[in-house]
Parts: C-alpha cells; structure tokens; sequence
C-alpha cells in the first residue's frame, strides 16, 4: 500500500522504522483497523476518540 506511513518507513533513515503513527479516523470496524496496520500505522484510535484509548496508545509507543 502506498501511503505516508509505509514510504516514511521504507527511507534509509536510522528511526524510520520505529516513528510512531497512530490513525485517527470515524471508521472503527475491524476490517478499517486492519487497513489502518497495513498503511503503516502503530494503532487506531476511532473517532470520537476516547481518552483513556489514546492514553494507552501513546504510552504503548512511547
């Protein structure tokens, strides 16, 4: 797929790999997380974004 995500991760750059993206987006079926992984993303926060879930997804990154 490409997209921002997967072409940042494929550069020759040392941290390429391990940047962090987290997708944010209104559609929360499990088929659109799994298009959310394949463009290159850490997690999938659906809107309206639920605080605790963007705590966990950021402190699992970071």
């Amino acid at each position: 797929m490409d997209t921002a995500a997967n072409n940042i991760r494929h550069m020759s750059n040392s941290d390429a790999k391990t940047i962090p993206f987290i997708a944010m987006t209104a559609n929360a079926f499990d088929d659109d997380m799994e298009k959310s992984k394949a463009a290159g993303m850490n997690a999938h926060l659906a809107k309206p974004i639920n605080l605790r879930g963007c705590i966990r997804s950021s402190t699992t990154l970071f």
